[in-house]
This record gives structure tokens, sequence and C-alpha cells, in this order.
């Protein structure tokens, strides 16, 4: 299977623009915020594109204790993608949740 990847850093773009949102409290990952994004990206979507998200999860977490990450976890409330009508043909990143 071959397939196109297109990685949209959206922790990056996050700090640079200020944007504050929550890694373990259920915050959405907003189509619109990805297709902006991807713009200033200079991406253009295409039919098929596989979708891959960098929200800064995994790196949270890691720098976490086990102890806070035992905190943090058990409630399952964890920043993800909204879902979308877009022809993307899988939707990949380094949270745990796509909405």
């Amino acid at each position: 299977m071959v397939a196109r990847g297109v990685l949209i850093d959206y922790k990056a773009y996050a700090d640079v623009h200020g944007i504050k949102y929550d890694l373990f409290n259920n915050d959405q990952i907003k189509i619109e915020d990805i297709e902006k994004i991807a713009q200033h990206q200079g991406v253009a979507f295409k039919l098929g594109d596989i979708l891959i998200v960098r929200s800064g999860f995994t790196d949270a977490l890691g720098a976490m204790t086990a102890e806070r990450q035992d905190e943090a976890m058990p409630a399952h409330r964890v920043v993800g993608v909204e879902g979308t009508e877009r022809d993307f043909a899988v939707v990949a990143g380094d949270m745990i949740a796509v909405w």
C-alpha cells in the first residue's frame, strides 16, 4: 500500500501563535485549525492523504513522572482530532483520540 502522508505540526503552530490547549482535558484539534496550519505549512490536501497530527501529547506524557501519568491518564480526558468528513485515508497522530 502506498499513500501520501501529511504531517500537521499543531504543537509547533500553537507555540508560535500563542494557542493554549490542554493535552489532558478533552481539547479538540478542529479541522478548521488543521486546514489553517496546512495552508501555513504550504500543504494542499489531496484525496486519500494520510493525515498525521503532532499535538505534543507523547512529549508531555514522557516528561511526566510515573505517578503524574497515573493521575492524568485514568480520566481518559485527552486531546484529540475532531472527526471530519474530509477524504483522508487515515488519521493518525501522537495522541490517543480522534473524536
